[in-house]
């Protein structure tokens, strides 16, 4: 029996287009936006926003700009997905630029996100990695998963925590990750400065083309939604 898919063919496909380790981030942005819109329907209030991330005026050092997806809710935003090529994963300064690229992008926008959590994705290709940043008092931004210098014996998720629902909300299960390993061609990428943290290569641990991943990701998303249905303010 043929094990059913977690996205509609006309999603699947554009992905599966694209070779699985050698692809180029620049292969990656019609299927993610596609996926995105799906996720986010262009008939409501959500705008997929598509730019370069960091910017030409950024103070990350050497780190080679990529494409941000920001999804916006009356111009607000509740998602970021940030996209490097595949065969960057395998590099620790690769890892470690993205890393510390998304969590300024999070510091930066998680005051102006109207939910209780501004999620962000980290993506290589269609290996996945969930943020998830809160305000507290004074505007510190505390992120989760927590910044780490070296693998833990701990369980190893790179997750984000269960988030409470109010019983007035549908039924959401909060985002959580497990890890795999995953390995993939080599590529040049300069190492940044001193101050990059080794995050383990299992850290992107789930696929958006598999359920764990496609599930994942349906969560945050539903996640979201339900926290905006809670405000009265869903279009």
């Amino acid at each position: 029996m043929a094990s059913s898919s977690p996205w509609p063919k006309t999603i699947i496909h554009p992905f599966r287009g694209i070779p699985a380790e050698t692809g180029r981030d620049t292969d990656f942005y019609g299927p993610y936006n596609k996926l995105l819109y799906h996720l986010f329907p262009a008939d409501t209030n959500f705008i997929v926003f598509p730019g370069s991330y960091p910017p030409r005026h950024s103070s990350i050092a050497n780190t080679p700009a990529g494409v941000e997806f920001t999804v916006l809710y009356n111009n607000s935003p509740v998602l970021l997905l940030q996209l490097s090529a595949p065969d960057l994963l395998r590099w620790p300064s690769a890892r470690a630029d993205v890393d510390t690229a998304a969590r300024r992008r999070l510091r930066d926008l998680a005051p102006l996100c109207p939910l209780p959590k501004l999620y962000a994705v980290t993506a290589f290709g269609t290996k996945l990695r969930f943020y998830a940043a809160t305000t507290g008092e004074g505007d510190v931004v505390d992120i989760d998963p927590p910044l780490m210098d070296r693998p833990r014996p701990a369980p190893g998720h790179g997750g984000l925590p269960p988030t409470p629902i109010s019983p007035r909300s549908p039924t959401v299960p909060s985002v959580r990750i497990s890890t795999v390993s995953n390995d993939s061609n080599a590529s040049n990428f300069s190492v940044r400065s001193s101050d990059a943290v080794t995050i383990p290569l299992g850290r992107w641990n789930s696929d958006v083309l598999e359920d764990e991943g496609a599930n994942l990701l349906k969560q945050a998303v539903a996640e979201i939604i339900a926290r905006i249905y809670l405000a009265d303010d869903y279009d």
